[in-house]
């Protein structure tokens, strides 16, 4: 008799499980700080599997004993989450001059702004903080994981791509090289949008996925110019957007400066207070985003 192996896929854990997931693994530390939002730290790690989410919580222990601290507490718990997501924190910020710490806080305070203020996703927070090769980042999370994208929602991601340098531009009159992996990500975005969704404003249906990889030569030209169209529409309306929305990026950017790391509450609060007409779904990222007290503090 022959007895085979059977494989049998185990899918990762959807936003739920993971809630649940780490409320069973924090549930085993001997004490914890009551500030704690599953449902963050649930947006924070999309497509980890238990076994990440298990070390995620033994790595905010380790944080916190380092720290001196007798329970682990929400800020210890998002640290592990950054180090395990994009890496630890370098030592590159002695490299940085005065000049380009401000131009990093512009830069994610670009992508962080247009975010809010399109509803692309819950943002979580800014930092000038350099970390995994990164010189800063601004942490946007989605409420749900996705599986199927609308071309408004891809256009909206282009636009938050192209927020940093935009808000280069806006800042300074120039762009700077720190966009590079932006426009990497936003070329392969629109390319795909033009190529193999049927999302190109020509109407164009056909993918370029049918054609034999030597034979799409001709094609692909075309669908490249068809990309760039694409983003240089993108590109006008976030520049537009934060123009019209200087004053919170100023604020915002002078803030990180000056903290190092911005929650994304503080964006929001900004973003509420000027008065900034809110569509439905900025009005639904805002209530849904952790918003606390001291986000202003």
């Amino acid at each position: 008799m022959c007895i085979r192996d059977s494989i049998v896929p185990v899918r990762l854990p959807d936003v739920s499980d993971r809630v649940k997931i780490f409320e069973y693994y924090l549930g085993k530390l001997p004490s914890c700080s009551t500030d704690i939002d599953c449902n963050q730290l649930a947006r924070l790690t999309v497509g980890l599997s238990p076994a990440s989410l298990s070390m995620i919580v033994n790595q905010a222990g380790l944080i916190a004993r380092r720290q001196g601290a007798g329970t682990v507490c929400a800020e210890h718990l998002r640290e592990a989450v950054k180090i395990a997501r994009i890496g630890d924190v370098s030592n590159a910020e002695k490299a940085l001059d005065a000049d380009e710490v401000r131009r990093v806080g512009v830069h994610e305070a670009g992508h962080g702004l247009v975010a809010a203020l399109l509803g692309a996703g819950v943002l979580e927070e800014l930092t000038v903080l350099p970390r995994g090769g990164a010189l800063g980042m601004a942490l946007i999370t989605k409420p749900q994981d996705k599986h199927l994208y609308r071309r408004s929602e891809l256009e909206k991601e282009l636009m938050v791509l192209l927020g940093g340098r935009n808000a280069e531009l806006l800042m300074f009159g120039e762009a700077s090289s720190g966009a590079a992996q932006d426009l990497q990500e936003a070329s392969r975005i629109s390319l795909e949008m033009v190529s193999r969704l049927g999302f190109g404003r020509e109407g164009n249906l056909f993918s370029l996925a049918a054609l034999p990889r030597e034979s799409a030569g001709r094609q692909l030209d075309v669908a490249i110019e068809q990309a760039n169209a694409l983003l240089s529409e993108m590109n006008k309306r976030c520049f537009d957007l934060l123009a019209r929305n200087k004053p919170i990026l100023c604020d915002v950017a002078l803030a990180l400066t000056r903290t190092e790391t911005v929650p994304g509450a503080y964006v929001y609060d900004l973003i509420r207070e000027s008065g900034v007409t809110q569509s439905p779904e900025l009005e639904a990222v805002y209530f849904s985003a952790p918003v606390s007290p001291e986000a202003r503090g």
